[in-house]
């Protein structure tokens, strides 16, 4: 008489299933990533490309209240003194030079024009900051020093919650995008704006500084899409991996 014998095996997948993301720190055009997670001066370039970033004056680090989302577990409290992160001059912002993205998570509750949140320079170089008293909205400015633009958007970005923002060019168009919690609120377009400063600041603009707390950082040697924006705000700089389910396979012998 034969016997079947079944014979249940069980096979874990033991390597990584992307998520879907579209872009993270190890993008080909990531050119510095700041993940703000350890309270480590200089703050290293997860990007991999040696961009570190300096902490001024002491930014104080916490952990208590990061970004909604899980990704991160740290970040920096600056509080309109002098302390501030500095970048570093790692390449060029100018309008007619190249594409270039540039996200970071704020939180804040002050408004007016003088919470500057980053950027290179005022006479001459790129910031965002806030504009306006309350419900506070986004501003983004392009100066070379003979020609300025600027425009305002309409979220508010001072309710006290985190804001996910992010500034994208279009060096072709001279175009600037800004995004609020991965919503287009800002498109200026300007000149020609050239001989921008490159050393960029997070927390402080010249003289000018923020209040409040910022996180996750990154720039881009090119334009990011709508899509990646929001990508890099629901699940931060860090690659996505999720492990595939367990495949149970039945084998029949006779």
């Amino acid at each position: 008489m034969n016997i079947s014998k079944f014979l249940i095996a069980f096979l874990l997948i033991c390597f990584p299933v992307w998520a879907g993301i579209n872009v993270d720190y190890n993008d080909a055009n990531c050119q510095a990533a700041w993940l703000f997670d350890a309270n480590t001066d200089p703050e290293p370039d997860s990007s991999g490309n040696g961009n570190t970033a300096d902490l001024v004056d002491a930014p104080t680090f916490a952990t208590a209240s990061p970004p909604p989302g899980g990704f991160s577990t740290g970040y920096y409290t600056v509080d309109a003194g002098t302390d501030h992160i500095d970048c570093g001059s790692f390449m060029d912002f100018s309008a007619d030079v190249q594409d270039w993205s540039g996200v970071l998570w704020i939180r804040t509750t002050t408004s007016g024009s003088d919470n500057y949140i980053w950027g290179t320079n005022l006479g001459t170089g790129w910031y965002a900051r806030g504009q306006g008293s309350a419900n506070d909205v986004m501003l983004i400015k392009i100066d070379d020093g003979s020609d300025d633009e600027f425009d305002s958007g309409s979220i508010p970005i001072d309710s006290g919650n985190w804001v996910h923002t992010a500034i994208t060019l279009d060096a072709t168009n001279n175009q600037f995008l800004g995004y609020i919690d991965g919503t287009e609120d800002i498109t200026l377009t300007t000149g020609a704006v050239n001989d921008l400063a490159d050393t960029l600041f997070i927390g402080i603009v010249a003289t000018f500084q923020f209040t409040g707390d910022v996180d996750e950082s990154a720039i881009f040697d090119r334009e990011l899409s709508s899509t990646e924006i929001n990508d890099l705000m629901d699940n931060g700089l860090a690659p996505v991996v999720v492990a595939a389910a367990p495949q149970v396979i039945f084998i029949m012998e006779d």
